[in-house]
């Protein structure tokens, strides 16, 4: 067969109007007859590629889009029902990605890092089109003017996340029909070669099976979740080759670039709050098929390298065909980021350091986009509704965080909220140091107030003559703050209550204060009421911030000790406690019942178990004794 005759059989499906009747009717209510006639295209196209007479190279690339298009028009004919890689036309994503193609690091990372700039822009013009159309001809259902100008909003921050510019032109796909002639013999080869396969990507990827709106949305973040993943997946890969070669400063390079996407992943999932849930469940869910997020390889693929086997998933892969590989096939466990974990956990060295802080960084972003995926499925779906792939809410849940990678120390009896655990990355640098956790429910703060008052010249008698032994604990931690380039947090506040007496118009820095300065022991105080989900002791990695107590940014050091919750950073060890979670001074004063404190008491190394003891005793005198409950946990590093 000769190039001419091939043109004249893509002739009889014109891309761009197949495209166009997509978009308007719906996927899934295309005539019979253009799906007939794309089928019967397909089914054709294999013997093109053996053609006996040598081929253009344009010709070449028309038809390898032809190809992967058009699987899953031809899937779709006899299975009405789509799965996850039709649904999503997964191929079509796949060849600008290079998925398959031996290519460098550098490359793939920059193709994924591309496709999320032009699929972010494309879905938020698609927004803006549909904001600025008249309300009267726009007829796709459960359009929601404010949740859609929230959404467009929320797209233009992930924009300045990419900071990707100087992005290749793609016209709406509305304007193909009235755009100049392209010089190319038909629309196949102008989608196939046309801005390095920009234009396919934006126009052949997101084919909503029906008419709703959100389905659009659907689709995009599915795309840009699969570019995410595969991202991250060859950055740990990576990581892993060049820690085992003796390259650390590539691995940290490389689990850097992973972070990077992980985070996207995580700012990408929050836009789902603008979907009203009758669109999906009401609405095109039922039009989704069997196509299930359990069906994404490069998911499936993303779970071994990060956290290794999970027994309790493989039940559920080897219900699916497409995941099925996964349900039998390992990594070593040394070739795993959960193994690299363990390995670095015998190790000493800044770069072992640097490493496990970028893993437990990692971890806890991957830890936030299961935790959104799960609360996105319990908003949208009723608890005991069995998803696509016959699993549903109870799959999620069980698999959301076990296993971690790199929570060592943890304690499954502490309550939901109050969670604490140690990260390995910590343990390595906490040596010979320990940390005591309590929370407290029903604080009368009122009564902590009268103690406080009751206490006050005591207090300032105590401090003002303090005793060798606190003195003691506190040079170990001028020694240690000094050794990070930091000041202590404990010197400062001595000299000024010896000289000025207690911060009385401030009961909450009085009771820290009356605390720490009694026992030489710094001490941490948190609203739990303020927290996301579970709370770690971890390091820093370099440049990340939280905000200050004072309002103020603060940055943080590679290797600084931190608590974090899953949205971040709470207080840092070293430049004190955040705004986020700090009490409230006005409800002290008030004499509020404060529904959950907690408090933890932060060692340094070699302060003796004598220390943190008085300490306990302080702290169970001024508020264990005024709340309902209190209970300790405590651990040494």
């Amino acid at each position: 067969m000769d190039e001419d005759e091939i043109l004249r059989e893509f002739q009889h499906v014109p891309l761009t109007e197949y495209l166009l009747t997509c978009r308007e009717h719906g996927r899934q209510n295309i005539p019979a007859q253009k799906r007939q006639n794309a089928c019967n295209l397909y089914s054709i196209v294999d013997k093109w590629r053996n053609a006996a007479r040598p081929l253009s190279w344009e010709i070449h690339q028309a038809i390898k889009l032809a190809e992967d298009f058009l699987w899953s028009e031809y899937f779709l004919q006899t299975n009405p029902i789509p799965r996850y890689v039709h649904y999503t036309n997964l191929r079509i994503l796949d060849r600008f990605l290079y998925v398959g193609q031996q290519v460098p690091l550098s490359l793939s990372l920059q193709r994924c890092n591309l496709a999320i700039s032009l699929l972010v822009r494309d879905w938020r013009e698609y927004e803006v089109n549909a904001m600025m159309m008249d309300r009267n001809q726009y007829d796709r259902s459960g359009f929601s003017e404010d949740d859609v100008r929230e959404r467009i909003s929320g797209l233009e921050e992930l924009t300045k996340f990419t900071n990707r510019k100087g992005l290749p032109d793609v016209h709406p796909l509305d304007s193909m029909h009235w755009m100049p002639t392209h010089p190319y013999r038909t629309d196949w080869i102008y989608y196939a070669v046309e801005s390095e396969g920009a234009i396919a990507l934006c126009h052949m990827s997101a084919l909503p099976q029906t008419k709703y709106h959100d389905e659009y949305m659907f689709l995009r973040t599915i795309h840009i979740a699969e570019c995410c993943f595969l991202a991250i997946n060859l950055s740990v890969s990576a990581a892993i080759t060049n820690y085992h070669a003796n390259v650390p400063e590539q691995a940290v390079e490389c689990l850097r670039q992973a972070n990077y996407f992980a985070s996207f992943l995580v700012n990408l999932f929050a836009l789902f709050t603008t979907m009203p849930v009758e669109s999906f469940y009401d609405g095109f869910r039922q039009a989704t098929g069997n196509a299930s997020a359990i069906q994404s390889e490069k998911y499936q693929y993303l779970e071994k390298i990060t956290r290794g086997q999970n027994v309790k998933k493989k039940a559920a892969l080897e219900k699916q065909k497409e995941a099925k590989f996964y349900s039998k096939w390992n990594l070593p466990r040394s070739h795993t980021l959960s193994g690299l974990a363990e390995d670095l956990s015998e190790k000493k060295g800044d770069s072992a350091i640097t490493i496990l802080s970028l893993i437990s960084e990692l971890d806890r972003q991957l830890l936030m986009w299961r935790s959104k995926h799960l609360g996105i499925a319990r908003k949208y779906l009723p608890r005991e509704t069995k998803g696509t792939g016959e699993e549903g809410i109870l799959y999620l849940e069980k698999n959301v965080r076990d296993p971690t990678i790199s929570d060592e120390t943890h304690f499954d009896e502490a309550p939901e909220g109050g969670q604490l655990t140690v990260a390995a990355s910590l343990q390595i640098v906490a040596s010979n140091t320990q940390f005591h956790w309590c929370e407290c429910s029903k604080l009368d703060a009122k009564k902590v107030c009268e103690a406080l008052e009751s206490r006050r010249e005591l207090t300032l008698r105590n401090i003002r003559n303090v005793s060798s032994d606190i003195k003691q604990a506190m040079e170990l931690y001028d020694a240690f703050f000094s050794d990070h380039q930091h000041s202590s947090l404990l010197t400062g506040p001595l000299l000024d209550f010896q000289m000025n007496g207690a911060p009385s118009d401030n009961p909450v820095e009085e009771l820290l204060l009356n605390c720490e300065l009694q026992s030489g022991v710094l001490i941490g105080l948190h609203d739990m009421g303020h927290v996301i989900g579970r709370l770690r002791l971890d390091v820093a990695v370099d440049g990340e911030t939280y905000q200050h107590i004072s309002g103020k940014k603060r940055r943080c050091r590679s290797g600084d000790w931190v608590l974090r919750d899953e949205k971040g950073i709470i207080a840092s060890y070293f430049d004190g406690p955040g705004k986020r979670t700090a009490l409230d001074p006005m409800r002290m004063r008030a004499g509020d019942v404060l529904p959950n404190m907690g408090l933890i008491l932060l060692g340094a190394p070699g302060l003796s178990h004598e220390r943190l003891k008085h300490a306990k005793e302080l702290v169970d005198q001024l508020v264990g004794q005024h709340s309902e409950t209190h209970a300790w946990r405590s651990w040494s590093v």
